[in-house]
C-alpha cells in the first residue's frame, strides 16, 4: 500500500473512531454502531450493508459501547496549535 493511501486510510479509521466515540458518549442510544470504508457511521446493520454494496471495499464494521475508544483532539485537550504555541518566543 503507497504511503498516501496508508494516510488516507489512517484518517478514515481516526474520523470513524471519533464519530463512535462521540456518539457513544452523548447520544448513546444503542450499543452498536457500524462503519463503512468510507467512512460513514450507521446505527442499522441493513443501512450500513446496503451503502457498502455501492463502495469498492464492501466491509462493514461493527462497533460496540463496551469496546469504544474515546478520541481526544490533541488540540481541542490542550489548546495549542503545535509545537510553535507551546514555545515562549519572545522572552
Amino acid at each position: 500500500m503507497a504511503k498516501a493511501q496508508e494516510k488516507a486510510t489512517a484518517s478514515v479509521a481516526d474520523a470513524i473512531a471519533k464519530t463512535v466515540s462521540e456518539y457513544f458518549g452523548t447520544v448513546g442510544s444503542k450499543d452498536e454502531l457500524f462503519s463503512t470504508a468510507d467512512g460513514n457511521v450507521f446505527e442499522n446493520q441493513g443501512f450500513a450493508k446496503n451503502h457498502a454494496v455501492t463502495l469498492e471495499d464492501k466491509n462493514v464494521t461493527p462497533h460496540t459501547k463496551a469496546n469504544a475508544v474515546e478520541v481526544v483532539d490533541e488540540e481541542e485537550e490542550t489548546g495549542d496549535a503545535g509545537a510553535a504555541a507551546t514555545q515562549n518566543i519572545g522572552k
